[in-house]
């Protein structure tokens, strides 16, 4: 009869025939040559109770040594401890493992550690574990940010193509544009009541950056909101993107609006809405718009650009709208 005592589990074992004794660490439990898939047939046996003390902390090492980012040095040591170290860290261990086991890239690196007369009491065990853990969410954060970066390249390839190419009007991309700036600057996705529809902020964020280019659609938007839209583009477009061609014509858009909108309402006061109800800073300035409208409706030929032609006939309209014997009826900007 041999016995033996475990190079790694310090556990002394016995082996059928002759009669020879290993005992400075020479061999090991045979329990250690298991391949992985093998040793998780056993985790079972282990949840149900079926699994000594002594089968418990080898099955326990055994899962260890297969991650192979654990190098034994010594033998681990069995103390008072261990029974209560293995029961409370063998579902994390099994978990753990089954999440990195099966990554096989260069770019996921675990750190590995030493089983020695430091460690031996497998004390540390459960911050080997975390760590583990950590990294392992880590990398899955990375590979999602690296797939976002994937699909933004691609978008930005396709962007820069069309904003290079002075044929090609701004309005023609301005739904790419915002898709890009939605996923760059990572638009909230939560949902927000617009004037009584209820849709993703990130949604109405994304008209806004279409709506900047059109004269007409432009001065329907609220002007608060799309000073908020700019800050949070200031503050979440990440530094690779801050300098590129895309936040410059995103940032292009935004402002060139907010300046058409303060343009078009400049009247004293940045804060004017026609929309506002039964607000006297805006029934004032109501009144000075109309008041300031021409007498006869605008024709296009008789103005410089299309703005100038939209703000007269947008001034002619209210004017009408507010004489008591006009029919016309204003519904919204959207209607000019």
């Amino acid at each position: 009869m041999a016995r033996i005592l475990c190079a790694k589990s310090g556990v002394q074992f016995q082996v059928e025939h002759f009669p020879i004794s290993f005992t400075m660490g020479e061999l090991h439990h045979p329990i250690f040559d298991a391949p992985l898939k093998r040793l998780w047939k056993y985790y079972p046996k282990w949840q149900s109770a079926e699994l000594g003390e002594v089968d418990s902390y080898l099955l326990f090492l055994a899962l260890l040594n297969a991650t192979e980012l654990v190098e034994f040095r010594t033998a681990a040591m069995r103390t008072g401890n261990t029974a209560q170290i293995v029961a409370s860290n063998m579902q994390s261990l099994v978990s753990c493992i089954g999440r990195i086991s099966g990554i096989k890239t260069p770019r996921f690196v675990l750190p590995r550690f030493v089983v020695s007369r430091d460690t031996a009491t497998l004390g540390n065990v459960k911050h080997w574990i975390d760590i583990w853990d950590s990294q392992y969410a880590d990398f899955v954060n990375g590979l999602a940010q690296q797939d976002l970066r994937t699909k933004l390249q691609k978008r930005e390839s396709a962007l820069e193509r069309l904003i290079k190419n002075p044929s090609i009007k701004p309005e023609r991309y301005a739904h790419l544009l915002a898709q890009w700036a939605a996923e760059a600057a990572a638009f909230p996705v939560f949902t927000t009541n617009i004037r009584g529809t209820i849709l993703p902020l990130s949604e109405y964020w994304k008209d806004l950056i279409i709506k900047c280019y059109s004269s007409i659609d432009i001065i329907q938007i609220n002007r608060d909101d799309l000073v908020e839209l700019i800050e949070h583009c200031e503050d979440n477009l990440e530094n690779y993107s801050m300098g590129s061609i895309f936040s410059h014509q995103l940032f292009s858009t935004l402002r060139g609006g907010l300046q058409t909108i303060d343009g078009f309402f400049s009247i004293g006061s940045p804060t004017f809405s026609i929309l506002s109800d039964n607000d006297d800073v805006g029934e004032s300035n109501l009144q000075l718009l109309i008041n300031d409208a021409p007498a006869f409706e605008p024709h296009r030929k008789d103005y410089p650009t299309e703005f100038a032609y939209l703000k007269a006939r947008m001034k002619w309209r209210l004017a009408s709208a507010s004489t008591p014997t006009s029919t016309t009826k204003i519904t919204g900007l959207g209607e000019i």
